[in-house]
């Protein structure tokens, strides 16, 4: 289950404004996009293929291959013109064509020229980062002045009001808000927070780390004290207390403390292997055996009570208190709890493993598996009653939590504050690679093969499983070709009549000899790429790139063997021609060459030539990040 849009909904369908007492909520129907009321009757109907954040009065959308933006009424206020349109924020617009970004304001007027290749909002600050040819960043405001004057090689947020910034491998600190230099560039070479305005530090030549707060005034240095901060969540300070590891191999031989803000230690104990922050004086202890207890600042028992099982936000501030709740489960019952530890809520028909515990506005969320199935759990903090939804596959915010828009599977649930579902839609779905495809950014490429290991090639067939091998080729081979065909044909797959409305293409190997294929957990390197309006061939799909050396392998296709393979039929403003490019080798240790398809008609739209949306790692296990 995924916190985040799910893969078949765009990137920017995220928003819910009021207008006047008018609350707007987005709905997606057969991938068309519109706005609904609190009611659930629709305002603007389904129509869109992108529709983007309310703000300002407007949203950027679009309905064929360029964006524009309307207002509440689904009427065009700024013609679509764009290839790619941000929400307003900050009063200005985020824009491009022909993939250069500009910044616009409500009037659809360019702000400034430039020579810039990336402009991004920063979030919680009225800046932007602007990246140059060279791939320096410059930190802007929406006139185009540039803060600092100083251009950066890396800026990244640090917590919720700082930037770390970083030239020439020294650091330096800027209020997100101001963009105040806060630590000069190169006063410490190291620079952690540990929250509330405080910082782990490491001064240039020294050898020893400070906590210094963020006017760069020293607290207190860590040197020869008896404790080590704990990384994570839980070694950050959360109401003036820090949890620290008492020095020794482990937690278990010597203990764990608990730090002021002056660095003196408050308390000591072998009792405890972890203590999560604390949430208005009271935190959870972890005992050896593993059991829970819910403790005060002076490590003091607040209940009777001891837990099995603890679920707190482990990826964002680690407090296991959402509006002075938690869910714990004892007695082998998941149950909600006060800051004293009395019993508000107890689960009894669930009967289900919890992995994610997190807060949208009045609801407390809880995912987990029951039964094979992914389960959400919506519990309500004002009426204290829960809605429990199967079959979930991604959950999506709206509204700052008061809203959840909920896949399950068959259908979107839009899901209010109270967790009531106020409407729910059928969703057809579709195989993406045998559909038509009307969408604005770069695919991902993803024509997954196999081949078996054997030992003469060192096992080039590759780590990663797929059940795509290849099979004898018994057609013709089209005269006059390559040694290697790529052959994209949209009228059969496999020797049958049409598939759907994608198309089918396979790899056939006419060399006599065996070739082989650089190889990413079994994604070989086929891209498609279509004419661009001037005749230049650009891709259209992008290969990702993984950060495990084990996604890397070889595999190899033999001679009259083929691949088959089915890719989308694209649809857009753009009338053209699109082809498929394969890179191969002759030998295992050859130079990499290049073979191409027929070309196919195909319509596509202008972001397809450069926009790549952000990818979301599924899991620990998945090590693409692009």
């Amino acid at each position: 289950m995924k916190k985040y849009l799910a893969g078949f909904i765009l990137c920017y369908f995220s928003f819910t404004v009021m207008f006047g007492q008018q609350l707007l909520i987005p709905i997606e129907e057969q991938g068309l996009k519109g706005v609904m009321d609190s009611k659930g009757i629709p305002v603007i109907k389904p129509k869109f293929r992108n529709l983007g954040m309310f703000a300002n009065g407007l949203a950027p959308a679009r309905i064929a291959g360029h964006f524009g933006y309307i207002d509440n009424t689904g009427t065009w206020v700024i013609a679509p013109t764009y290839d790619m349109a941000w929400s307003f924020e900050k009063e200005v617009a985020v824009v491009f064509k022909k993939s250069k970004p500009y910044l616009i304001n409500s009037k659809g007027e360019l702000l400034f020229d430039h020579d810039y290749t990336k402009l991004i909002p920063i979030p919680d600050s009225p800046y932007f980062k602007a990246f140059g040819t060279d791939s320096k960043i410059s930190i802007i405001d929406k006139e185009g002045d540039v803060v600092n004057n100083i251009s950066w090689d890396r800026v990244r947020a640090l917590g919720a009001r700082y930037l770390l910034c970083s030239k020439d491998n020294q650091l330096a600190l800027l209020a997100k808000q101001t963009g105040k230099e806060l630590f000069g560039l190169g006063e410490f070479e190291y620079i952690r927070s540990l929250q509330g305005g405080l910082f782990e530090v490491t001064p240039m030549d020294t050898d020893e780390d400070w906590v210094v707060n963020e006017k760069g005034e020293h607290l207190f240095s860590l040197k020869d004290k008896p404790w080590d901060f704990l990384y994570g969540n839980t070694g950050r300070f959360s109401e003036g207390l820090a949890v620290v590891k008492l020095n020794g191999n482990s937690s278990d031989e010597k203990g764990i403390g608990i730090v002021s803000l002056e660095g003196k230690l408050l308390l000591t104990t072998t009792k405890f292997t972890n203590v999560l922050p604390f949430t208005k004086g009271v935190s959870f202890a972890q005992l050896k055996d593993g059991t829970w207890r819910l403790i005060n600042k002076h490590g003091k028992y607040v209940s009777d009570h001891g837990y099995e099982e603890i679920s707190y936000d482990k990826n964002r501030n680690g407090l296991p208190y959402m509006n002075d709740v938690a869910l714990v489960k004892g007695n082998g019952i998941w149950q909600m709890i006060r800051l004293d530890g009395t019993r508000i809520k107890e689960f009894k028909n669930l009967d289900m493993e919890v992995y994610d515990c997190y807060r949208y506005s009045d609801l407390i969320c809880f995912e987990g598996i029951e039964k094979m199935n992914n389960v959400l759990v919506l519990w309500s903090t004002k009426t204290q009653s829960y809605t429990k939804l199967t079959n979930v596959l991604s959950v999506m915010s709206l509204m700052n939590g008061q809203l959840l828009m909920i896949d399950q599977k068959e259908k979107l649930s839009y899901v209010n504050s109270l967790g009531k579902i106020i409407r729910s839609v059928p969703e057809k779905r579709t195989t993406r690679v045998n559909a038509v495809l009307n969408i604005d950014y770069m695919r991902r490429a993803n024509a997954i093969a196999a081949s078996p290991e054997l030992p003469k090639y060192s096992g080039a067939g590759g780590w990663a499983s797929s059940e795509n091998m290849y099979r004898p080729w018994k057609g013709k081979l089209v005269k006059n070709q390559q040694r290697l065909q790529v052959l994209l044909n949209a009228d059969t797959l496999n020797g049958s009549k049409k598939i759907d409305k994608g198309l089918s293409l396979q790899i056939v190997n006419a060399a006599k000899d065996t070739l082989f294929f650089d190889a990413q957990d079994s994604r070989i390197p086929l891209v498609l790429q279509a004419k661009t309006t001037k005749g230049e061939w650009k891709a259209i799909e992008y290969q990702p790139s993984s950060w495990c050396g084990n996604s890397y392998h070889t595999l190899f296709l033999p001679y009259l063997h083929y691949w088959e393979f089915r890719v989308p039929r694209y649809e857009g403003a753009i009338k053209t021609v699109v082809r498929a490019r394969l890179r191969y080798k002759e030998s295992l240790g050859g130079p990499v060459k290049e073979v191409y398809s027929n070309e196919v008609p195909a319509s596509i739209n202008p972001a397809q030539f450069w926009y790549k949306k952000t990818y979301f790692p599924t899991g620990l296990m998945d090590s693409y990040d692009n």
